[in-house]
C-alpha cells in the first residue's frame, strides 16, 4: 500500500501476499502469467473489503506483454481458458489499471525464488516495494508505447469461423454437430433421428398418395438397430 500526503512525503507498507504453486498438469506460460493476474484483482478485492482506511485507486504490476495485450484486446475471440480469466480480471479491474514493471525491479518474483532468509527479512524490496513506488509517478517505470499485438495464430485466439464458412460451410456444420456429443452413441442416436426425419420428409412430399398417407398416419418409435447401423455409416462417410 503506497501513501501520498499534501506535501508529497511517500511511504509505502506490505498488506498482503498469495502465490500459488504451478498446476501438476503441464500449462503454457502465458496461461500461468494470466492465472496469477486473476489472482491479483482477488487480493485487491480482499484487501478493499476488509481494510478500513479508504483506497483512492488500485493499479497491477506484471512483467507478462502477454498478460497486457489479452487485457487490451478488443477483437480477439479467446480459448475458453483464456477467456473465463480475461472476464474475471475485467469484472475486478480495467486495462487502464494495469502497468508493466520490469522483471528485475518485480518483487513478486521473490516469492518463487531462492532467497537467503537474511535477504527475506532485512531486504526492503519484500516489505517496503520496489523503490520506484517510494518516488513520484514520473519515475515509476516506462510503460511500453504499444503492447504487442495478438497473432490470428496464437493458439489462445479461437479461428473466425466466419472466414471459413465460405470455403465449406458443411464442414463447419459437422464439426459442431461432432463436438456437441461426448459420446459416440449419443451422436449416432441424433444423426438417426435426423436421418428419419428426413426419411418422413421425403414420404410427406411423395407423389404417391398412400406413401403420403402412411407417413400421416405414423407412430413415432424407437430408433432401431437397422437405423443406428445407418447413422454410422453416414458419420463415417
Amino acid at each position: 500500500m503506497r501513501f501520498e500526503d499534501i506535501e508529497g512525503n511517500i511511504h509505502c507498507t506490505f498488506v498482503m501476499a498469495k502465490s500459488r504453486v504451478a498446476p501438476l498438469k503441464e500449462t503454457t506460460i502465458p496461461r500461468l502469467e494470466l492465472s496469477a493476474a486473476v489472482v491479483a484483482t482477488r487480493r485487491d478485492t480482499i484487501v478493499r473489503k476488509e481494510i478500513d482506511i479508504k483506497i483512492d485507486t488500485s493499479l497491477f504490476w506484471t512483467d507478462s506483454t502477454c498478460v497486457l495485450s489479452y487485457l487490451n484486446n478488443k477483437n480477439k475471440r479467446f480459448q475458453t481458458f483464456v477467456a473465463n480469466r480475461i472476464a474475471t480480471i475485467n469484472e475486478s479491474s480495467s486495462s487502464t489499471q494495469w502497468r508493466y514493471v520490469p522483471s528485475e525491479q518485480n518483487p513478486a518474483d521473490d516469492v518463487s525464488r531462492v532467497l537467503l532468509a537474511d535477504n527475506l527479512l532485512n531486504g526492503t524490496r519484500w516489505i517496503n516495494g520496489p523503490d520506484f513506488l517510494w518516488k513520484p509517478k514520473d519515475f515509476w517505470p516506462i510503460q511500453p508505447h504499444a503492447v504487442p499485438t495478438i497473432s490470428d495464430h496464437d493458439p489462445e485466439v479461437k479461428p473466425d469461423i466466419q472466414a471459413f464458412s465460405t470455403v465449406n460451410s458443411s464442414q463447419i456444420v459437422v464439426d459442431e454437430i461432432l463436438q456437441r456429443f461426448s459420446s459416440w452413441y449419443g451422436l449416432k442416436t441424433f444423426v438417426a433421428w435426423m436421418l428419419r426425419y428426413r426419411h418422413n420428409l421425403r414420404k410427406a412430399t411423395s407423389r404417391d398418395k398412400k406413401i403420403r398417407d402412411a407417413s400421416r398416419s405414423s407412430k413415432v418409435l424407437p430408433i432401431t438397430v437397422d437405423e443406428l447401423r445407418l447413422a454410422e455409416k453416414e458419420i463415417l462417410k
